[in-house]
């Protein structure tokens, strides 16, 4: 009797084994999803993208750029990158003439690696005007 009840925990240890051998080689057989690693321009341009959408998002800088008020605009852009970062903003006209007379920066660039991206935004005001936005970044360092 003794050794039926020992074939039988023999059986099972067999049983989980070709059950993981199982598990582990369908596992191979799953392509391994590499990650993308993002170039350091590809990650700036994101990131600027991100910054030009959330200020936007409640048409908080197309109002700003309405009322021509520079210092705000550079003042809100400064408060949405690391000390690290360096921008020029530049606001264009629909006809590509540039509107903002000074300039809406960090000061002169200081880095290899920048990245470019332009926005459409358009005016929430009664006078609907469109303007793009061209916001240049890079990493200081």
């Amino acid at each position: 009797m003794r050794l039926i009840n020992d074939r039988k925990g023999n059986v099972r240890v067999v049983e989980a084994l070709l059950a993981s051998l199982l598990l582990l080689s369908s596992l191979t057989l799953i392509p391994v999803a590499q990650k993308h690693s993002d170039t350091p321009a590809e990650t700036l341009a994101l990131t600027a993208t991100q910054v030009l959408l959330s200020l936007n998002g409640d048409g908080h800088l197309s109002s700003l750029i309405d009322l021509r008020d520079w210092e705000a605009i550079r003042s809100c852009v400064q408060s949405c990158f690391p000390l690290s970062v360096w921008f020029n903003l530049t606001v264009f006209d629909e006809n590509m003439a540039c509107l903002n007379p000074v300039s809406i920066s960090t000061g002169s660039l200081i880095c290899e690696n920048t990245a470019s991206v332009d926005t459409v935004i358009a005016s929430v005001n009664s006078t609907f005007s469109v303007y793009v936005v061209r916001l240049q970044v890079g990493r200081l360092g």
